[in-house]
């Protein structure tokens, strides 16, 4: 995927670490491994509480250490989510800030952040954008009481830890279709599972 091809294909954009150290879903040891699971807590997360339809036009932008080439280093994951790693530490937030100023209707994107700075940025171009903790309260309104509890209890989004992801893709069987085998990649993979209702942000206004 080209530098700056994917922009458009947005309408949400999140501050991955301002996101992760501003809800429950940072490990509060904060090392190496323990910043790889609060990441993935993150992309499960977003999984279980959103739609495929809008995973499939979201990212999470995260700061990286420095690498080889200038281009941010992106992944496509199964349920459609796209992972960002800016092209050097603390170049989040100024590609966060070209993604909006890109963007070729601005006014259609969401930002998640509580970095001030960016939310100017979002304002002046007329994107909306959300705190980190008021986005985590929407999205998780739309978990189940056992999905609550997973992201409460700090557990690491293995196979053996999400049984909740596995029902949550149960829960959007149809009748008479074939019943989902209770395996690690099932669990992996269930977040494309998810219904295609758009989650709407029309609540929310472009500024304080």
């Amino acid at each position: 995927m080209s530098h700056r091809a994917w922009y458009n294909e947005l309408n949400l954009i999140l501050d991955g670490y301002n996101v992760l150290f501003q809800t429950p879903l940072m490990l509060a040891k904060s090392g190496k491994a323990d910043l790889e699971i609060s990441r993935n807590r993150l992309a499960y997360f977003m999984a279980l509480g959103m739609s495929s339809n809008q995973l499939e036009k979201s990212a999470i932008v995260y700061d990286a250490k420095q690498q080889a080439t200038t281009e941010p280093k992106i992944a496509k994951l199964d349920s459609g989510l796209k992972i960002v790693f800016a092209a050097n530490v603390d170049e989040a937030d100024r590609l966060i800030e070209e993604i909006i100023a890109s963007h070729a209707s601005p006014k259609q994107l969401t930002v998640v952040t509580s970095d001030r700075k960016i939310q100017r940025t979002a304002k002046s171009h007329g994107s909306r954008f959300i705190d980190a903790t008021e986005w985590f309260d929407h999205i998780e309104q739309n978990l189940s009481e056992e999905e609550k509890q997973w992201i409460a209890s700090g557990q690491s989004p293995s196979a053996n830890s999400l049984p909740s992801i596995l029902h949550a893709a149960k829960r959007q069987q149809k009748p008479g279709s074939k019943k989902m085998p209770d395996d690690p990649r099932t669990r992996k993979n269930a977040g494309r599972m998810l219904n295609d209702q758009d989650l709407s942000f029309d609540d929310f206004e472009v500024g304080p």
